[in-house]
């Protein structure tokens, strides 16, 4: 009578319950680092929106002083002559023109990526 080497009822649900224990803790920290991705993906579209629109809005400088309305909001997208001016990862909520003086006027926009979301205000003049 030979003795087969086996493992016990004992040894398999030790080891089921460290491999349960060691899935929990590796999901657990694939979903904090990949929850921090997303939101690091968002306010970098946030930060690169705002500079866009900040940018086209000193360009067109001249447009935007003789019009004030000449962006306008359609929905959740910002439009400069036909133009989309935000990605498709933001949305545009608020957005408003100021006439400061004959050459200033002042721009209050807010950006909404995901769950965060930011107010940014310019002021853009011509020479």
């Amino acid at each position: 009578f030979t003795m087969k080497r086996a493992f016990t009822l004992i040894e398999l649900l030790l080891y089921m319950g460290i491999s349960a224990i060691f899935l929990v803790v590796v999901s657990n920290v694939l979903y904090v680092l990949l929850d921090a991705h997303v939101e690091s993906q968002n306010i970098n579209s946030l930060e690169l929106d705002s500079r866009f629109i900040a940018a086209r809005s000193e360009y067109d400088a001249t447009s935007l002083v003789a019009s004030p309305n000449s962006y306008s909001l359609v929905g959740s997208d910002l439009y400069f002559s036909g133009t989309k001016l935000n990605s498709f990862d933001t949305q545009v909520t608020q957005f408003a023109t100021q006439k400061i003086s004959d050459k200033t006027v002042k721009i209050n926009f807010t950006l909404v990526s995901g769950e965060d979301s930011r107010s940014y205000e310019t002021v853009v003049g011509t020479r």
